[in-house]
C-alpha cells in the first residue's frame, strides 16, 4: 500500500521536472467536473508541443488535456508504463493503451491491474484471468475474466490526423461480485491504441482517452 504522504511525494517529484508541460495542460480534473466546456487546443499549438499528450474524459465530465510525465519499463520483457498527469496531480498509468493504475482521482482509484498482455490482433485465448486492486478500502485481489471480440474497422479522428483502426471490445467479468463491464479499444495498424473507453471497476469511473501525440 502506498501511504498518502508518499503518494504525493512521488507525484510531486514527477511534476517537478514538468513545469513547462503543465503550462500547456490547460485544465485540472476539478475544472473538467465543474467547468463549462471541453478543453480543445488549437491544431497549430498541438503540432508545436514537443511531448506526448492525450485528451481525457472522466465519467460525464468535460474533456481535459493530459501530458506524459514519465515513461518507465521494469525490464526488456515488460511493457512501457506511461504516466499521464493533469495539473492538479491526477495520474493515469497505461501499458499498451490499457489503464493499469490511477492516482488521486476524486473517488475510487485503480491501485493495480495485474494481467498478461495479449497484443490486439493476435490470437488470444477464449478468456484469461486478471487481478484488480482498488483504493480506498483495501479492496485487493479481485479476480476477473477477460474475453475479447473484434467489432470491425473504423476511422478515428484525432486533433492531428485521422487513423484507420480496428475496434475491439473486451468484456471484464467478476464472478465473485456478479458484475462486470465492457472496455473499448480502437487500435491502428502499428498496434497503438488511438482511442479507448475503459472502466476502472464495476460501477466505478469510466475513462475515455484519445491519443494526440504518442510516446516516442
Amino acid at each position: 500500500m502506498i501511504q498518502k504522504g508518499l503518494l504525493y511525494f512521488i507525484l510531486s517529484a514527477l511534476i517537478a521536472g514538468c513545469s513547462q508541460k503543465f503550462k500547456d495542460v490547460g485544465a485540472t480534473l476539478e475544472q473538467s467536473i465543474w467547468g463549462e466546456q471541453d478543453i480543445e487546443l488549437a491544431k497549430e499549438r498541438l503540432q508545436q508541443l514537443p511531448y506526448a499528450s492525450l485528451y481525457a474524459r472522466i465519467n460525464q465530465g468535460h474533456q481535459i488535456h493530459m501530458v506524459l510525465a514519465y515513461a518507465d519499463r521494469l525490464s526488456d520483457k515488460d511493457p512501457i508504463q506511461l504516466k499521464w498527469i493533469t495539473e492538479d496531480r491526477v495520474m493515469i498509468v497505461t501499458e499498451g493503451g490499457r489503464i493499469t493504475k490511477t492516482l488521486a482521482m476524486p473517488q475510487d482509484n485503480l491501485a493495480e491491474l495485474s494481467t498478461k498482455s495479449y497484443p490486439f490482433g493476435s490470437v488470444t485465448p477464449a478468456s484469461w484471468s486478471v487481478m484488480y486492486d482498488w483504493q480506498p478500502g483495501y479492496r485487493y485481489g479481485y479476480q476477473a475474466k477477460i474475453s475479447r471480440k473484434f467489432i470491425g474497422s473504423e476511422a478515428v479522428d484525432t486533433p492531428l490526423k485521422t487513423f484507420a483502426t480496428k475496434h475491439y471490445i473486451e468484456t471484464v467479468y467478476f464472478q465473485s461480485l456478479k458484475a462486470g463491464f465492457d472496455n473499448h479499444y480502437w487500435v491502428d495498424s502499428q498496434g497503438r491504441v488511438i482511442r479507448t473507453i475503459q472502466h476502472i471497476g464495476p460501477d466505478m469511473s469510466k475513462i475515455e482517452l484519445l491519443l494526440i501525440r504518442d510516446f516516442g
